[in-house]
């Protein structure tokens, strides 16, 4: 097949499981299975793609047919203009979150120390590392966030900025050996018990503990309230991504805890950051 024949091959396949994304997607695999930009791509629409290339594209689009999602399958995604090292086991980086991410950095500077919570892969805390030359900590309780998160701050050059910890949120040391922090951000689990089992296949082939927020998709967030305000020096924030459908549930539980919140919509419309100052 010819390059142009294989990404219409490819559209076609994907047609049936993301209609709205399949032109995307297939460039996007045939990128990775011929090593070659966009416009290479192009350039090269009527010549053979040859056997290897041919054979990679069809092991790729094998593993998104079984829903897969995308940036397991390719390895990788984009976040904040740069690419983030993806694999299963580890919450996937998504637009949404670029909002949380843009809000923090509003309040950090070059000597600011900035703590990221349920880190995952790294994409918020190693963003700021990288864009306002920061002190970062990170925290997830998964070995594979962790480790994925060292590979992720040694290829954006940051590793010198960052620490990365193992811990538990609920566990009663949860910032021992830690300064005080002008930023903490995070984006924990919110999506309710109940409404797992009706995401999407593909949101249900990330981990769950990175999803589940407990029953009323509150739970991280009273620990997170209860942790994080002796942490953060005078003057700081607390920048905590929420639920499209949670702003009156945060704005309830802050009130209830004494602070006063802001909530901020995503480039979508809907609201996404809740941002407590102190």
């Amino acid at each position: 097949m010819t390059y142009f024949e294989l990404k219409k091959f490819l559209v076609d396949k994907l047609f049936s499981i993301c209609p709205n994304e399949a032109e995307r997607e297939a460039t996007l695999i045939l990128e990775q299975s011929g090593g070659l930009t966009r416009s290479e791509i192009v350039a090269k629409y009527k010549e053979p793609a040859g056997e290897a290339v041919e054979a990679r594209t069809k092991q790729l689009l094998g593993m998104r047919l079984k829903r897969i999602p995308l940036a397991y399958v390719l390895g990788k995604t984009g976040f904040m203009g740069c690419l983030f090292q993806c694999r299963p086991g580890v919450l996937i980086p998504r637009p949404d979150t670029e909002t949380v991410c843009e809000k923090a950095l509003e309040f950090v500077g070059k000597d600011s120390l900035v703590a990221d919570v349920c880190s995952g892969s790294g994409c918020i805390g190693l963003s700021i590392a990288r864009i306002r030359n920061a002190r970062v900590d990170l925290f997830d309780i998964s070995k594979e966030a962790v480790e994925l998160s060292r590979m992720n701050a040694k290829e954006l050059g940051v590793e010198k900025q960052v620490r990365i910890f193992q811990r538990n949120l609920f566990d009663g040391v949860f910032f021992e050996g830690c300064g005080k922090y002008d930023v903490i951000v995070s984006n924990p689990p919110y999506i309710r018990t109940e409404v797992i089992d009706k995401l999407s296949p593909e949101v249900k082939n990330e981990p769950k503990w990175a999803l589940d927020g407990g029953s009323d998709g509150m739970l991280f967030y009273r620990r997170l309230l209860k942790v994080c305000p002796p942490m953060i020096n005078a003057g700081g924030h607390l920048v905590l991504e929420i639920g499209y459908d949670q702003k009156d549930a945060i704005e309830d539980l802050c009130q209830s805890r004494g602070y006063l919140c802001r909530v901020y919509k995503d480039y979508g419309n809907n609201d996404r950051v809740c941002v407590v100052d102190f």
